[in-house]
């Protein structure tokens, strides 16, 4: 999730408007200026924008932009006038905060601990954002650790959205991140710890977002 603000304008103290995601999406982070959110070009995963206004606690939908609408295209989320950056948030202790974000799943850092530059022509559309802060969402109830077809990884933790929620429809779709990666690197897949036994069938999840530390995106 991603709260942009501007306190410059008289909207109750500040506007703020948040940007909700459901699919595949690789949040690269390696630009200091932006954030940049690369939609992936998966199969039933096109990409649906809705624009809402908030007045007196309705809804109400003002905008909606279409996948032909995105397709090959660069969305830039900007406040003008304003020189602030993304931000992530990292609260004091993050074992008491389910909102910080060092619990989303970083598949540089936790998984490889080195850079992995992306093939940016993989990506079916792409979303700039100069401004706001990004935290996680909804703890998994289950710790998570990662496997290859040789060895178990160490990773082991729960995980934050937008990283990986427990209810997504197919662990499979993980597999899609690593055609974003130029290099060629171990395929980790996720699976529960407490159900590890019972590969090679885990239960489903992570059909969303997967972090990149160090990448950008242009």
């Amino acid at each position: 999730m991603s709260n942009v603000n501007n306190s410059s304008i008289s909207a109750d103290a500040k506007c703020e408007v948040s940007f909700h995601f459901d699919g595949l999406q690789a949040i690269a982070f390696g630009d200091s200026k932006r954030v940049s959110d690369g939609i992936l070009d998966v199969h039933h995963h096109n990409p649906l924008i809705e624009v809402k206004e908030i007045k007196a606690g309705k809804e109400t939908v003002i905008r909606t932009i279409k996948a032909d609408e995105l397709k090959g295209k660069v969305l830039n989320v900007d406040v003008p006038n304003n020189q602030q950056h993304p931000t992530r948030y990292y609260s004091p202790d993050m074992s008491k905060d389910s909102q910080d974000f060092r619990w989303c799943l970083d598949i540089e850092n936790d998984l490889f601990q080195k850079q992995l530059y992306l093939k940016e022509d993989k990506l079916f559309c792409k979303i700039n954002f100069m401004e706001g802060e990004f935290v996680a969402t909804q703890l998994t109830k289950d710790k998570y650790q990662f496997v290859s077809p040789t060895k178990i990884h160490s990773f082991n933790r729960q995980i934050g959205r937008p990283a990986a929620p427990t209810d997504m429809a197919d662990m499979n779709h993980f597999v899609f991140y690593y055609d974003l990666v130029k290099e060629p690197v171990t395929k980790y897949m996720p699976t529960t710890v407490k159900k590890a036994s019972f590969l090679p069938h885990p239960p489903p999840l992570l059909c969303e977002a997967i972090i990149f530390s160090k990448s950008s995106l242009k």
